[in-house]
């Protein structure tokens, strides 16, 4: 198909436009095919709740195939036109596209404005072949305004999905003027290299930086307890659970995965298992993934000062802007984001050295296949790009490349899963993937947990940087081969192809908070395009593209501003003087419910040491109770909110019950509201958040393992505790 695209003209050469238009064409046509598509689904037939998760998929399924596809055609007839054409036709199409968003962002979310946008974006891809038709003079090569024009529409059509606070005089100056002093430092200092010795030690120094900024050291009962007890018991509840005997995919289950849990066994195994320790292995594996970017970008080829400039970027926006601490949410640390980048490194490395590092690459894929289903995605995605930018390269092979590589891959993934069954099957005796598959068909589902996107916002101009980078890198390994060297192109492939199964995160859960949390490989990319852009020959409109990248980014640290300087407070640097302290403070394990250890003192008093305690108090009590116990449940509950959400696991929870022996001792706190308080997810309704599931609530699970033990026992109290919880002894009735 490629070659029959990008045909050449009898000398060999190919058929291109003026250099300086032809990235400029492929992006054009790339974006408007996308523009068109959404807007004329949306506009025919209204707003989908599913039409964000479509039209990302659609965009690199559909949009960007065909945008290059007609980017190349539209070359082809232009080559034979006036060589300014190509940039009048690109102004042309790039002017009618952002006014139509324009009038869009003006007017409202109707059907009447989509269709608009639609009109756009079909004008936006006519505007290459009505250039080529109205200027045909070989001798008219001067552009005009067109380059002018070009620039003005991107500003103007950026503005709208820019926040009130980035759109502010006093915020854009200071960008630009950050922009412009970074520009100039990295254009200074491009050539010089300092020797080997000071180069590494340099680095050392860069990656201390960069730990002490990661280091987050707060004080756990003042910085929102409730909210990391929650968060972190989806975790430490199954992990507990396995490290008391229990099965991944047996006897227990997670919606964060299956040996993501097993390795925080086994690591609970050596070391105490508690919330302080879960914060401080959450801080530790984030130092190593920012450690682990630095290096490759270094490998890809950065000077010393962009790539520092690039990492201080990443932890200030990722992590320092955040509304919160970022280690208090694992799901958003390494423990789901972190193989992708030991993707990426892999393939940076074996390009540095010129050797295939394939078999490292399908080794981290079995690994996320098993870990978790979103680390296969995105490890997935990583490793997709990856192979097809690199394939693209050579277009006779590409066919076959490709399968072969996603054969592979798919290969390794199935035995990695079939593996892992049979030990599965043979340590336990049992193995069942229902109420994993469960959690990801709820996720997964329309509208479970979802947020949407609003449309101008950053978090669409998040998306049009990952999908306009993609098509240039592809259009690169098509069309220009060797413009990029290997370490920065394999690079650039990689983190592309790992922001676009990132940016799925955010896709599901359209807050600002979650694009923050995707916001690293995106700085990646920016920083090898400002790397390609200066490393080249002195021109205006790369120095003015690398200092817009450039810019972007001291905006989003201009804009987060107060963010940044509360939590840099409660860094090791921030901290400084207070951080042994501070760091022995969280490995101590605060108590973050005052009434957990009333709990555990009732349980050691009358239960054997390590053996299994019957609980159900409130869901996230009873976790930090077993916790701080070193106790399993005597119920399958592996952490009460969680289990609630798959059917099966509430019935496994009522069958438990119907076997608990008489004389067990319950531990328990005040009774649940009578069942028809509760909501569609078994939990009571939170009088503050209308249908929400409240924290504090008995879920399925719970309620009808209570039901089921006050069916068959009554309940003799043996010790109560000031806090209200009550151990009992069940009698027959």
């Amino acid at each position: 198909m490629w070659t029959a695209v990008f045909q050449t003209r009898a000398g060999g050469s190919p058929l291109h436009a003026p250099r300086s238009a032809s990235a400029g064409l492929r992006l054009l046509a790339a974006s408007a095919v996308l523009v068109f598509g959404v807007a004329a689904v949306v506009g025919l037939n209204g707003p989908a709740e599913r039409l964000e998760t479509l039209a990302w998929a659609g965009a690199f399924g559909v949009a960007l195939p065909a945008g290059l596809i007609l980017g190349a055609w539209q070359e082809r007839r232009l080559a034979a036109a006036a060589p300014a054409a190509a940039w009048r036709g690109l102004a042309l199409g790039v002017a009618v596209l952002v006014a139509g968003l324009l009038v869009r962002a003006a007017g409202s979310a109707t059907r009447p404005f989509h269709l608009i946008v639609a009109l756009a974006a079909a004008a936006a891809l006519a505007a290459p072949f009505v250039a080529a038709a109205r200027w045909r003079d070989p001798q008219d090569a001067s552009p005009g305004p067109a380059l002018a024009i070009v620039l003005v529409a991107l500003v103007a059509g950026i503005v709208p999905f820019l926040t009130a606070g980035a759109r502010r005089p006093g915020a854009l100056l200071a960008a630009l003027v950050f922009a412009a002093v970074l520009v100039v430092a990295l254009r200074v200092t491009r050539t010089r290299t300092p020797a080997p010795g000071p180069r590494w030690a340099l680095d050392v120094l860069v990656a201390l930086l960069i730990t002490g900024l990661v280091v987050t050291l707060p004080d756990l009962l003042a910085q929102w307890p409730a909210t990391l007890q929650h968060h972190y018991n989806f975790f430490l509840g199954p992990a507990n659970a396995v490290l008391h005997g229990r099965a991944m995919l047996d006897e227990t289950w997670s919606q964060y995965g299956v040996v993501s849990i097993d390795a925080l066994a086994v690591i609970f195994s050596a070391l105490p298992i508690g919330y302080g320790q879960l914060f401080l292995l959450c801080v530790v594996m984030t130092v190593l993934q920012f450690v682990c970017v630095y290096a490759t970008l270094r490998l890809a080829g950065l000077h010393m000062l962009l790539a520092a400039v690039a990492l201080l970027f990443a932890v200030a926006g990722s992590l320092l802007a955040l509304p919160g601490i970022y280690a208090i949410y694992p799901s958003i640390t390494p423990l789901r984001f972190g193989i992708p980048y030991l993707i990426v490194l892999a393939a940076v490395l074996g390009a540095r050295r010129d050797r295939s590092t394939l078999v490292a690459q399908l080794a981290l894929i079995a690994c996320a296949a098993v870990w978790s289903f979103e680390t296969w995605v995105y490890s997935a995605t990583t490793f997709g790009f990856l192979v097809l930018a690199d394939a693209l390269r050579d277009r006779p092979t590409v066919v076959r490349v490709v399968l072969v590589r996603v054969a592979q891959a798919l290969a390794v993934t199935v035995a990695s899963i079939v593996v892992l069954t049979l030990i599965t099957l043979v340590a336990s005796g049992g193995v069942d993937w229902g109420p994993y598959a469960e959690f990801l068909r709820l996720y997964a589902g329309s509208s479970f947990g979802q947020v949407p996107i609003v449309l101008f916002s950053p978090g669409p101009l998040t998306a049009a940087g990952i999908f306009l980078t993609a098509t240039l890198v592809l259009w690169l390994a098509l069309d220009r081969p060797h413009w990029l060297d290997a370490p920065a192109r394999t690079a650039l492939a990689g983190f592309t192809g790992f922001a676009i199964g990132a940016f799925t995160y955010y896709i599901s859960r359209s807050s600002t908070f979650t694009l923050m949390n995707v916001l690293v490989p995106v700085v990646a990319i920016g920083a090898l395009w400002v790397h390609v852009l200066l490393r080249a020959e002195r021109q205006l409109l790369r120095v003015l593209a690398a200092g817009a990248l450039l810019a972007g980014a001291g905006l989003t640290l201009v804009t987060s501003r107060s963010e940044i300087e509360t939590n840099f407070k409660l860094t090791a640097i921030g901290r400084a003087g207070d951080a042994p302290s501070a760091w022995k403070r969280l490995w101590d394990n605060p108590v973050l419910d005052p009434r957990a250890p009333a709990g555990v003192a009732l349980l050691d008093r009358h239960l054997p040491a390590g053996e299994r305690a019957l609980v159900i108090t409130e869901p996230d009590l009873t976790t930090e109770i077993l916790l701080r116990a070193h106790r399993d449940n005597v119920l399958p509950i592996a952490n009460a909110m969680q289990d609630d959400l798959v059917a099966a696991l509430v019935e496994r929870a009522r069958t438990a019950a119907e076997d608990v022996p008489p004389g067990a001792l319950l531990l328990t706190s005040p009774p649940v509201r009578p069942p028809g308080r509760l909501n569609s997810l078994g939990g009571r309704t939170d009088p503050t958040r209308e249908g929400h599931h409240s924290p504090r609530d008995f879920t399925r699970p719970q309620t009808q393992a209570l039901e089921v033990l006050q069916r068959r026992f009554t309940f003799s109290v043996v010790e109560r505790s000031p806090g209200g919880l009550t151990l009992v002894r069940l009698q027959p009735r």
